[in-house]
This record gives structure tokens, sequence and C-alpha cells, in this order.
């Protein structure tokens, strides 16, 4: 018998922590032949902490595990950056994501790979279950539930596709009784309220920086009415921006804020080559405050090949 983790990036996002739970479950009944771990390394960003706790989910997920696994599965992700030290990429055996971009082949070339251009990667898992009608768990199905909403931003962004809209549809016909009355909407309002008090932790805990002209960073926070946020904190976030900055030795950095209740994006940059490259590459308009908004929600792997 292989033991085989199961894991996503790093600090993982609602997705990552979703599908790793739900897919070792169901391997585990599904493929006794070995025994599948969801391993989550790092904390889980703010709506998976939300969901984990409110769902009371204390089992199913073992938090930074030892290095004694014989085989990896990643799951909402295709790289090796952000992922766990000990995934060795040739025992990788598997890949689940939905990034449009990719080298997953290249990379982990005894895998067997699933990207598909759907919203959430949760989507995937979610039809596994559909496929052999799995007997319904509450805890999966709402979790990969509110994945789902998460990464399409409350179905608000293009990403979504119709498969991740018949994902949710077939989980709420079948739990509607079952689901926490307004969970998705308390979900957000959670992470909104989390991020105003602890910003600079939610930017370092989900920045990323990208190989661009030397070295592009991202910051990217997402949740309701962020207009006013960055308009009455701006000098806070600016200063995080620079030590980010500084600490990283960047040629660009910004950030963007999805306002997931008003369908745009609000961009704050910190010097003008940055604002220079958003104005070329996404014609967008900064006011005197460094500040602009777009005209639709953009998540940040959407925005990355508009500027690269």
């Amino acid at each position: 018998m292989s033991k085989i983790l199961i894991t996503p990036k790093i600090n993982p996002d609602l997705d990552g922590v979703a599908c790793a739970y739900a897919y070792a479950k169901f391997l585990n009944i599904t493929q006794k032949e070995n025994q599948y771990v969801a391993g989550i390394y790092g904390k889980p960003q703010v709506e998976a902490r939300f969901l984990l706790e409110k769902l009371k989910i204390n089992n199913g997920l073992v938090y930074n595990p030892e290095d004694n696994f014989d085989k990896f599965i990643i799951v909402d992700a295709s790289d090796v950056k952000g992922m766990p030290s000990i995934m060795r990429p040739l025992d990788v055996i598997e890949v689940i994501d939905h990034r449009e971009t990719h080298k997953a082949m290249e990379l982990f070339p005894n895998a067997n790979i699933q990207i598909e251009p759907v919203g959430a990667a949760a989507t995937l898992i979610f039809e596994k279950f559909k496929e052999i009608s799995f007997p319904f768990d509450e805890n999966i199905m709402f979790l990969l539930y509110g994945a789902i909403f998460s990464n399409t931003l409350n179905f608000k962004s293009d990403i979504v596709s119709d498969r991740d809209v018949e994902a949710v549809k077939f989980i709420g016909n079948n739990l509607t009784s079952l689901v926490p009355s307004g969970m998705i909407d308390e979900m957000f309002k959670y992470k909104t309220e989390y991020i105003i008090h602890n910003f600079e932790e939610v930017i370092k805990d989900d920045f990323k920086i990208f190989d661009y002209n030397g070295k592009l960073g991202i910051a990217q926070i997402e949740g309701f009415d962020f207009e006013n946020l960055i308009n009455i904190q701006k000098e806070q976030i600016s200063d995080v921006l620079k030590k980010i900055k500084d600490e990283n030795q960047l040629n660009y950095i910004f950030l963007t804020a999805a306002d997931i209740k008003n369908g745009y994006n609000i961009f704050l940059v910190i010097d003008e080559i940055t604002k220079r490259l958003l104005a070329g590459r996404m014609g967008l308009i900064f006011n005197a405050d460094n500040v602009a908004r777009n005209s639709k929600l953009l998540l940040r792997k959407q925005i990355l090949p508009l500027i690269i």
C-alpha cells in the first residue's frame, strides 16, 4: 500500500483546501489499495478558515505532515512554485487544476494531467463525485460549493463556466435545506472584515512574484466595498507595498482589489513605472492618489497575461 499526499499550494485558498479534503475522501473510498492524505502546508486563507470553523471540520485534513509519502497528487495547482518542499515532481501521479497557461506536462512527466477551463478546481472534483453517483457527504459538498462561489467571485467573474453553474445548482438542489442560511454572503463579509483589520497579513499570505523585466509583484484581495478601504487606508496600504517591494527587490508592484459587491477592480500603485505599465497594457487611468478602476472583475491570473 502506497501513502499518497494530496495537497494544494502553501497557504492555500478555499478552492485548494476544498479540493484536497474532498478528493482524499473520494479516493480513500473508491481506491482502497492506497492511503490518501489531505495535507495542508502553511495557513489556510481567510475564507477556508471561516468555512472549516463554521462546518466544524476537525478531521480529514493534516497540517504540515512530515515527509513520509510515496507519491503525490496536487490540486488547484500545476507548477512547482509555491508548493511544499517535500513534493517531488517525478513522484507526482496526478495534477488537477484550471489554469489556462501551464507547463504541467514538462514539470510532472509521470502524472495524469487534468487541467480544464472552469472557474474553480472544486468543480472538477465535484464532477468526479457526480459521475459515479457518490453518496453525498454534507461537509464535502459545502466546501466545494463555497469554493466555487469564492473562486468565481460570487459568479461575477468572467471565468465562470457552465460547469461551475451546473455544479452549484446540483449541490443546491440536493442540499437546499442543509446549506447554512446565508453562508456565502457571510463568508464574503467575514473575509472583508478580516482584511480590513489584518491587511498586511492578508497581503503577504497571498502575494505573488512573477518574472517580468526583473520582478513583478501583485497583491490581490477580494471582498465587498473596497473603494472605501483604499481611500481611507491608502497610506497604510502603500507602506505595506513599499516594504514588500524593498524586501523582494521588485521592479514593479501593485495591489488589485476585486470588489465583488460592485463588480469591478480597484488598482493601487506606489511608483511611476508600475503606473505606466498598467496604463499602457490595461488602459487604466489613475487619479492623483495613484488609484484606478476598471470596468469588470478580474483575478490576478487574468490580469497577468494582459501585462506580460
